[in-house]
């Protein structure tokens, strides 16, 4: 059944974006993970209003083992009446919206991916294959949400293969339709924000010509991997971002491709000590899981809603980075809310980008427990952004019977011109501003680190630096004042530590956990 009430953040973002602009593109991720949810947690299909995003991408499909080509998540996602026909039907009440299908996240990595981009055969494939799922099940278009190339296991000449196989899928989407005359597949790609991954993963003057949008994951600048409590940005909301926008477009991607990113859910964090709860108050990880998405460090908008209003936790604002936060107990996370939201979707229109995209619509206030605030907030919005004109009733759609033909499986290899290999680029990064470099910085003043290199696990010295032993998080060096290192979580502890450098006339301060001026810094133990 179609809910009827209005999607918190979403609705707020879209009166703000598109509001204002009618080309300007509002993507929606829809995880499908969601069906599992217990309570109001559960979110199908139905559920997403067709009128609210210009584009819905489903996540996620997997890649065969084989590297050769896609294979359903979900067991009911390509089934008759599955997740996939379901997710497209929402065309049949507004024909204008488009559905595309993403591979990756970051929950699965880089090994998904390495049968297929280590083999030129395996990867020309995979191409041919994926327009084939793409048509069979009627999606308009294919998200690239590697999380990231040449890192978590990918070696580092991964990074020139994915531009050839970003240059592969746009190339084969672009002769696809040009043979059958059918609309031309979509290819967007979800990319890292900070220098950190960028440098590391991409070749971004060559690979922003093989997309037609670029998903710019503007979110999730800090989290459980640090041990004390953050926003969801930090040193200054619009400075971060605007840093982020302005190095892509620095890298020549056009402004009617860049989307940017705003997330429906907050970083949690289980505080040291409940009675010191501000921002930077000292945490020991990750906040428990909430109680419907279940996933240590992370609340959905919704189960933060529900901890204001029904578990006494209380609220504050971070006025440097214009985000709030909440804590209740032990626990803190910061978000964003309908003020923050605004002031994101204020720098998309001042920067006038393509337009926003949000993970993600079933981790928003949908079933209600903010729903009263978040209707007061959109109608705020009404007299300051032209709403968009939205037809009352939406002419009904049907997908077209060609959509129904089986999918064409390549067994054979390709017998194709190979993808062209194109020499591996090199840049020189534009000017950055002291914290450009950084995962984390500090606004008092203080110039912050930046990545020097992903060294092995030894020290100059022969001493073994080991992420297993000490955790996530950021840590002096052993030997070297002017070097920190950084042990990031999950499925990362079992690969080297990064060994990073701070900028020139500052040493790593271990009491704030961050690069200070030398002369502050006491480098005797």
């Amino acid at each position: 059944m179609f809910l009827g009430f209005a999607l918190g953040l979403l609705v707020m973002c879209c009166h703000l974006v598109a509001g204002v602009d009618a080309g300007k593109k509002i993507f929606c991720y829809y995880s499908s993970f969601a069906q599992n949810r217990q309570g109001i947690g559960k979110f199908l299909p139905e559920d997403i209003d067709p009128f609210l995003c210009t584009h819905v991408l489903f996540a996620f499909v997997d890649i065969h083992p084989s590297g050769t080509e896609l294979m359903a998540f979900n067991r009911n996602d390509a089934v008759p009446a599955g997740l996939y026909q379901r997710t497209i039907e929402l065309k049949e009440k507004n024909p204008a919206l488009k559905v595309l299908l993403a591979v990756g996240g970051w929950q699965i990595g880089s090994k998904p991916f390495l049968p297929m981009i280590s083999d030129e055969d395996n990867m020309r494939m995979w191409i041919k294959n994926v327009v084939s799922y793409l048509r069979k099940y009627g999606f308009d278009g294919f998200d690239m949400d590697w999380e990231f190339p040449a890192t978590r296991g990918s070696s580092p000449e991964d990074k020139y293969r994915y531009t050839r196989l970003m240059k592969g899928l746009y190339e084969e989407f672009a002769e696809e339709a040009e043979e059958t005359g059918r609309e031309k597949l979509i290819l967007t790609m979800a990319t890292a924000a900070g220098t950190y991954f960028i440098d590391q993963s991409y070749e971004p003057r060559k690979l922003i010509h093989y997309m037609d949008y670029m998903l710019l994951m503007t979110y999730n600048y800090h989290g459980q991997w640090e041990k004390r409590t953050e926003g969801m940005v930090h040193g200054g909301l619009l400075d971060r971002q605007e840093w982020s926008i302005d190095y892509w477009l620095s890298q020549g991607i056009p402004k009617e491709k860049l989307i940017v990113g705003l997330a429906t859910y907050g970083m949690s964090y289980t505080l040291a000590n409940p009675e010191v709860h501000g921002v930077h108050a000292p945490a020991i990880g990750g906040g428990r899981m909430g109680p419907f998405t279940k996933e240590t460090g992370i609340l959905s908008y919704y189960e933060i809603c529900h901890n204001i209003q029904n578990n006494g936790w209380k609220t504050g604002w971070i006025e440097d980075q214009g985000v709030p936060y909440a804590y209740g107990g032990d626990q803190w996370v910061g978000f964003d809310n309908i003020d923050s939201i605004k002031m994101k979707a204020e720098l998309i229109m001042k920067r006038d980008v393509a337009g926003a995209f949000v993970w993600s619509v079933e981790m928003d206030d949908f079933s209600g427990p903010s729903h009263a605030s978040s209707r007061m907030a959109t109608q705020w919005a009404k007299p300051t952004w032209r709403s968009r004109d939205i037809a009352t009733e939406a002419p009904w759609w049907k997908r077209s019977s060609s959509d129904d033909a089986p999918v064409t499986h390549l067994n054979a290899r390709p017998t194709g011109k190979p993808i062209e290999e194109e020499s591996p680029e090199t840049t020189t990064a534009p000017k950055r501003s002291p914290w450009e470099n950084s995962v984390h910085d500090k606004s008092e003043g203080q110039r912050t680190w930046k990545q020097e290199s992903s060294a092995g696990a030894q020290n100059k010295g022969g001493n073994t630096i080991n992420c297993g032993l000490l955790g996530s998080g950021l840590f002096p060096h052993p030997t070297e004042c002017d070097k920190f290192v950084m042990c990031l979580p999950g499925a990362w502890m079992d690969y080297p530590p990064h060994i990073m450098s701070c900028p020139a006339g500052t040493k790593y301060d271990k009491a704030i956990k961050v690069c200070n001026h030398a002369s502050e810094v006491d480098c005797s133990d």
